[in-house]
């Protein structure tokens, strides 16, 4: 009995084949089938046969041209002296377009005894399609000799496996129809339209899932395009399926399950640059910036280098600068400036790439060339708002640097000033005070000097002017309260005194001398009770000790607290036996008591007063000396 095998498409024609297989046996033809997807069985079973029937489909007919397995059963037939017939179904014809790259011999094979089948748009064509076909096959073995055929392994088996499968009913043949449809039609609607009929009627058809989900993703349904390729997926192992799953994922936010099928793609092939480039962009986003680096560094080294693939590595280097202190993110601040350029090589004019350059060189420090970079990204897209923003504040840093420059030069008039005013040249210092307010008119520090020199030279009302702008700069200035207080102070202003040199305290609470200030202005005042308590703060604050401990001497003397007066002037007297009025006041406080022993120790103090004092009150205290000595 003469032997047939039919090649087909496991895609395109599978069910068509296992239906022409299944009549033909009927028929009492040994036909042939292989479909498993091991070629070199395929190849065997093909040679065992007398003669090889291909089918074509419109699908089918493309993959003719790319040395696919069809097209190597072909080529084998040929140097076997096989004979070929071409079976022609779901509408192909031996003079499609897409048949015309198929190699010269296969083309010819085909050509030569076509067998073209009604559409299938029933059963009863169907029927009468592989009646044409029987009757053609007929024809055929009783034109060709009689072949001898090598006998196929495991045949009879393999054609029992075929033979109990399900036979195709006229649903999976019209699927495979519309399927060939689907990958003939030129408009995209048409496509989508016969895919979804393929899977209405086949829906386990993996090639048919696949082809719908790369339609969707380009038609930008990516939740769409992720679920075909989830059913592809159960039937389908292939780097294209994982790299187009992988795109679907990431517009859908699955990072980590778009970049684990980016991975697969790697895994199966290595040199894929758009898995590259996809997993490190989900690795940046999120947030493993070494692993997003070394994809796109890889991605670079295979190539083709592209201006989004370096503006990709640059916005890396970028995310990976703002991860470090700012003395170590230069390098990747440079790096990523590297990539912009190497990118508006590629691309010049890129909008994208000269916003991004010109942030980077913002942070850089080079603010005319960030500038330069945002006005060429807005001439190019003047809709691009991320670039005036980013030129805006470019802008306010330009504005920050002259400002900046004009403070330090301001500072340098300060210090001048306060030099030309330790040597005695007021006038002078006033000039270059009056330069730096110039420089910036905010200079806390300018007013505050030329508040204290004003001050200096008796000219109270400009003093107190510059005194308040300096507070209202900077409001917690615990000198500058100090020193307005000074000033209230020596022109008998005491409640405002006492009120400045308060809120100086409550600026710097650990500061013992606007304690005792504070306590020369209560005592100033009368306030004798209130005084001791700042005495007592600044004494333990740790000064200034001398005159702390004095002067509350004078506030306990004149409260008539006698003995703790000589206390405090005693301990003024250990830190400075120099101090003339401690011997007064401490004679005074001793000629209060009564008693020999006091009066002795009060000539004492007096005497040695008036050894140390050429005061005005020299006559006075020499009268109090003489009318102590008169009472021994």
């Amino acid at each position: 009995m003469n032997s047939l095998y039919l090649s087909h498409h496991p895609a395109a024609s599978r069910a068509f084949a296992l239906a022409v297989f299944r009549d033909l046996r009927a028929r009492g033809i040994d036909a042939r089938l292989a479909v498993d997807a091991d070629e070199a069985a395929a190849l065997a079973l093909a040679r065992s046969a007398a003669v090889l029937v291909c089918i074509v489909t419109p699908a089918a007919a493309p993959h003719l041209t790319k040395g696919g397995q069809q097209a190597n059963e072909i080529l084998q037939a040929l140097e076997d002296g096989q004979p070929v017939l071409g079976l022609f179904a779901y509408g192909a014809a031996p003079g499609d377009t897409a048949l015309r790259a198929a190699p010269e011999a296969v083309r010819a094979a085909l050509q030569a005894t076509p067998v073209i089948t009604p559409p299938l748009t029933d059963e009863d064509a169907l029927e009468a399609g592989l009646d044409y076909l029987h009757g053609q096959l007929t024809v055929l073995f009783e034109n060709s000799a009689e072949h001898d055929s090598p006998p196929a392994a495991n045949e009879a088996g393999s054609a029992q496996r075929l033979l109990r499968m399900a036979a195709p009913n006229h649903n999976s043949l019209l699927a495979e129809a519309w399927y060939n449809r689907a990958l003939t039609a030129s408009n995209t609607a048409v496509r989508l339209d016969a895919l979804n009929h393929v899977l209405e009627l086949n829906p386990g058809l993996a090639e048919a899932s696949f082809q719908r989900g790369t339609l969707r993703l380009r038609a930008g349904d990516a939740n769409g395009a992720r679920d075909d390729f989830d059913a592809a997926a159960a039937s389908l192992d292939s780097a294209r399926l994982w790299l187009l799953r992988g795109q679907a994922r990431r517009q859908t936010g699955d990072l980590a399950g778009a970049a684990e099928d980016f991975g697969r793609v790697i895994e199966h092939d290595a040199e894929q640059t758009t898995a590259w480039i996809g997993r490190g962009l989900c690795r940046r986003s999120l947030a493993d910036l070494a692993g997003a680096l070394s994809d796109f560094d890889a991605a670079l080294r295979l190539g083709p280098a592209s201006a989004s693939l370096h503006i990709n590595r640059g916005l890396t280097h970028k995310a990976l600068a703002q991860g470090h202190p700012s003395n170590e993110a230069r390098p990747y601040l440079e790096a990523a400036r590297a990539d912009y350029d190497a990118a508006l090589v590629l691309e010049p004019g890129s909008a994208v790439a000269l916003n991004n350059r010109g942030v980077v060189r913002l942070q850089l420090g080079d603010v005319p060339g960030a500038i330069s970079d945002l006005d060429a990204a807005l001439a190019r897209d003047p809709a691009y708002e991320s670039a005036r923003r980013n030129r805006t504040a470019a802008e306010a840093a330009l504005r920050s640097a002259a400002a900046a420059e004009d403070r330090a030069a301001a500072e340098t008039r300060v210090s001048l000033a306060l030099g030309l005013a330790a040597s005695g040249l007021f006038d002078n210092a006033l000039e270059a005070l009056a330069e730096a307010l110039e420089l910036d008119p905010n200079s806390a520090a300018a007013y505050h000097a030329r508040a204290r020199l004003r001050a200096a030279q008796g000219d109270t009302e400009a003093a107190l002017e510059d005194f308040t702008r300096t507070l209202e700069l900077e409001p917690d200035s615990a000198l500058a309260f100090a020193d307005r207080g000074e000033l209230y102070l020596a022109t008998s202003q005491l409640d405002k005194a006492a009120r400045d040199f308060s809120r100086a305290i409550r600026a710097a609470p650990d500061n013992a001398h606007y304690q005792f200030r504070r306590g020369l202005v209560r005592s100033e005042a009368g306030d004798h009770a209130r005084a001791i308590e700042d005495f007592s703060g600044a004494i333990e604050r740790g000064g200034p000790l001398g005159a702390a401990y004095y002067y509350r001497g004078i506030a306990h003397a004149a409260l008539g607290e006698f003995d703790a007066a000589i206390a405090d002037y005693n301990a003024a007297l250990a830190f400075d036996p120099d101090m003339a009025e401690a011997y007064l006041n401490r004679g005074l406080a001793r000629a209060a008591h009564s008693g020999s022993a006091s009066r002795r120790a009060a000539i004492e103090d007096l005497k040695l007063y008036l050894v140390q004092s050429s005061g005005d009150d020299r006559a006075e205290v020499e009268r109090i000396l003489r009318k102590l000595e008169s009472k021994r």
